[in-house]
């Protein structure tokens, strides 16, 4: 049982230190519903260290039940509420060392697309902590703000190249080493018409 109980502990550090070096392999490592989940095994492990043996089946099978309940609820919780969207980010562009991901926001009164890098390095590929583009995102058309609105994003050898709706051309360099970019992002959000930051 303390195997048990030691294999949930070092899987739970891993997933902690996974997350902050922002590898993406390991991400679904350090959901807090797994971090929830193993926090448990080890209290119900304990737990059971310190029952008599009668009482240990009946605690196993409760524990586990109220266990699978409270993990199906906490699922449906963050579905409802949205806090936990499997498929985000989604890849806009591609380059030998880099991939650009969109992530999408609410912000105030308007959605918004902030374009990160994702370096390409298979099992070992890990995500920037810097945006490197924001844009209105406008599912709609007609609201004037084709300026502002995403359309497509292309890597070209240390640069990203974004498009909005109305074609214009907005260039940002990047160091694929570090994942920031080295001259000034491309802010498409601030100054939006009917919107400020």
């Amino acid at each position: 049982m303390l195997g048990v109980a030691a294999g949930a502990v070092v899987v739970t550090v891993a997933a902690a230190v996974a997350a902050h070096a922002r590898y993406v392999a390991f991400e679904p490592l350090a959901h807090p519903f797994l971090t929830g989940f193993l926090a448990a095994m080890v209290a119900i492990v304990a737990v059971l260290g310190l029952m008599p043996e009668s009482a240990r089946r009946l605690l196993t099978q409760t524990g586990i039940g109220l266990l699978g309940l409270a993990v199906g609820a906490a699922g449906l919780v963050s579905v409802a509420t949205e806090e936990y969207d499997p498929h985000a980010p989604a890849v806009v562009a591609s380059g030998p060392d880099v991939r650009v991901v969109a992530w999408e926001q609410d912000v105030i009164v308007r959605q918004e697309r902030t374009l990160r890098l994702r370096s390409r390095d298979g099992l070992l590929s890990r995500d920037g902590t810097s945006t490197v583009a924001c844009f209105v995102h406008d599912p709609y058309a007609g609201h004037g703000l084709d300026a502002w609105t995403f359309a497509s994003a292309a890597v070209v050898g240390n640069s990203l190249v974004a498009k909005t709706v109305d074609g214009q051309e907005w260039r940002v360099e990047f160091d694929p080493a570090t994942l920031r970019p080295t001259t000034p992002v491309i802010d498409r959000c601030t100054g939006a018409p009917g919107y400020s930051s």
